[in-house]
């Protein structure tokens, strides 16, 4: 004789299908940022953008989306109706600031609310920088190596960030970059 599953059992069962199916709903029907999803002719470049300005001396940057007029399958290429139609999606926020190391100055154009953490390794993997940090629980990351030159302990000399002239009041994890910042690092000596 097969033994009736306890009520609890059975109530657990049913939530968990209950979550799948609606969890799969709902990524099936919408993207990222709440977005229904384009038809299978539709397509998000980030490759296709323009940059544009606003008066606010703000930058912007805005993927495109391309769609087709018609299936591939529909009608042959050579058709004058099949050529992509590129429609602009809405504008994302640029800030654009500079990073200087030493004599060296890079300038970097970010989505807004990037962090310096963020900003400095775009620099690392377009190749511009090379640098190595340390994570110190919840102090955050700190900057131990900068194009090669390390902080020596035993000296007391660090590499320590300036925002605008003044120094950092919160760590390179913390700080959100402004449009037009300066980040200026040097090799000093520091009392840590």
């Amino acid at each position: 004789m097969i033994k009736p599953l306890s009520p609890i059992l059975v109530r657990l069962l049913a939530f968990v299908i209950f979550i799948a199916v609606f969890s799969g709903a709902y990524l099936f029907f919408f993207k990222e940022n709440n977005q229904p999803v384009e038809s299978k002719n539709d397509y998000l470049t980030s490759s296709t953008t323009n940059q544009t300005s606003d008066p606010g001396s703000s930058l912007y940057e805005k993927p495109a989306i391309i769609k087709n007029k018609a299936s591939p399958a529909a009608t042959p290429d050579t058709s004058p109706t099949n050529t992509p139609e590129v429609i602009s999606a809405p504008e994302k926020p640029l800030v654009e600031t500079k990073i200087q190391i030493g004599d060296i100055t890079r300038s970097i154009q970010v989505a807004l609310n990037t962090t310096l953490y963020e900003a400095m390794e775009k620099l690392a993997v377009e190749g511009k920088i090379t640098w190595k940090t340390k994570e110190f629980g919840g102090l955050g990351s700190f900057v131990d190596s900068l194009n090669g030159v390390m902080s020596d302990r035993m000296k007391g000399k660090y590499w320590i960030f300036y925002v605008n002239g003044e120094p950092a009041k919160v760590g390179i994890s913390n700080y959100v970059l402004r449009n037009n910042d300066l980040i200026k690092w040097n090799y000093e000596d520091s009392q840590f």
